[in-house]
């Protein structure tokens, strides 16, 4: 079972604003926006997203980053670099890509859709085990070595 009093609620929250605000930018019309528009045939929507689309990436984000935080180990940079992208590798990538085959979606699309998973994925991950700092991958290891014996004392050996 997951050890929810491991995770740091903070760095939790912080990872999905991140992430969030990374959608903000990543689907602005300079960025990937206009792409996106031409390969999906849909507009962008403009102003202010509807109640329910803003409850969904609200929740969704911290669902995300409340995972990243329990199941996977911490590290530093590059690892949260290299684990973010592995979860995008073998999770995101290949059903996002089904959408190509099964829904006519266009590679384009999927490039700017799986792009914008896998930076948010590392950067996700990277904010979400933000507390544990560069310590932890040595702290992690250190802890799951076995015990040394108790030193014997003096009375016993006599």
């Amino acid at each position: 079972m997951p050890d929810f009093s491991a995770v740091s609620w903070v760095a939790v929250v912080v990872a999905a604003v991140a992430h969030i605000i990374l959608g903000y930018l990543w689907y602005m019309p300079m960025v990937f926006g206009k792409r996106w528009e031409a390969a999906s045939g849909k507009m962008l929507p403009t102003g202010m997203p509807a109640p329910m689309t803003m409850v969904y990436m609200v929740v969704s984000a911290l669902l995300a980053a409340t995972g990243m935080a329990l199941w996977f180990s911490a590290g530093d940079l590059t690892n949260g670099i290299i684990s973010g992208a592995l979860v995008w590798l073998y999770f995101v990538a290949p059903v996002s890509a089904a959408a190509i085959f099964y829904e006519g979606r266009s590679w384009m699309w999927w490039v700017i859709t799986a792009g914008y998973w896998l930076v948010g994925l590392m950067l996700m991950f990277r904010l979400a085990r933000a507390r544990e700092g560069p310590r932890a991958a040595v702290c992690s290891s250190a802890s799951r070595r076995p015990a040394a014996p108790p030193p014997r004392s003096r009375r016993a050996s006599r």
